[in-house]
């Protein structure tokens, strides 16, 4: 596949998605030729959180228990950012 400075990168797959804990999640995803970084976007009902990660896995903090969060990742270059990857659903572990 040949790419460029101007094209898009296209949109990683989630892979992994786990919440062992009440404030953080751990996503990987597969890495996409053309990236110069990764875009995470872990959303609720209440919030929006974004995190750019320069790998395929990345560890989303400060997050609330118990709560359930929709997350997608999009892989970006100097073109832009492509298409999100589908999105996944995972829930915070309970405060104990």
């Amino acid at each position: 596949m040949v790419t460029s400075f101007w094209m898009l990168p296209s949109g990683p797959t989630i892979i992994s998605l786990a919440s062992n804990a009440s404030s953080f999640i751990i996503a990987e995803w597969t890495s996409v030729v053309g990236a110069d970084c990764y875009i995470l976007k872990v959303k609720s009902k209440a919030s929006s959180h974004t995190w750019t990660f320069y790998d395929t896995k990345g560890i989303a903090t400060n997050l609330r228990p118990a709560t359930i969060y929709n997350v997608v990742v999009s892989a970006a270059n100097s073109a832009g950012v492509g298409n999100p990857s589908r999105m996944k659903q995972v829930v915070t572990s309970k405060l104990y």
